[in-house]
């Protein structure tokens, strides 16, 4: 029986004797640290490889439709903010003329 160094050494080197072009070698490298830590911990890192990734799937997508669905909320909470300064600054802009026509016509009211 070989030790989990051992193990660990010969999963290096065939992924380093598959190299960069072969359809394994880069995939195999990337995951010799997960493997490994899964080797010291006593985990068969076949049992729980393809779960993991498929949950990290999922939980990928879960994780953007949420994001999607915040910056739709974002958006529309800003718009509808953005409204409601348009209509303030409309009935400002309508009490500042009300204000001054008062005011002109005072002032003509003592010219006459």
């Amino acid at each position: 029986m070989l030790s989990k160094s051992e193990e660990i050494q010969i999963l290096t080197a065939a992924a380093d004797s598959l190299g960069s072009g072969s359809y394994c070698g880069d995939w195999l490298r990337e995951q010799i640290p997960f493997i490994e830590c899964d080797i010291r911990s006593d985990f068969h890192p076949g049992i729980y490889a393809s779960a993991s990734i498929q949950d990290c799937a999922r939980r990928c997508a879960e994780i953007r439709v949420k994001a999607i669905e915040e910056r739709d909320k974002i958006i529309s909470d800003a718009r509808k903010e953005a409204d409601q300064i348009r209509a303030q600054a409309v009935r400002f802009n309508e009490l500042q003329r009300e204000e001054l026509k008062r005011t002109l016509k005072a002032i003509l009211s003592r010219i006459d």
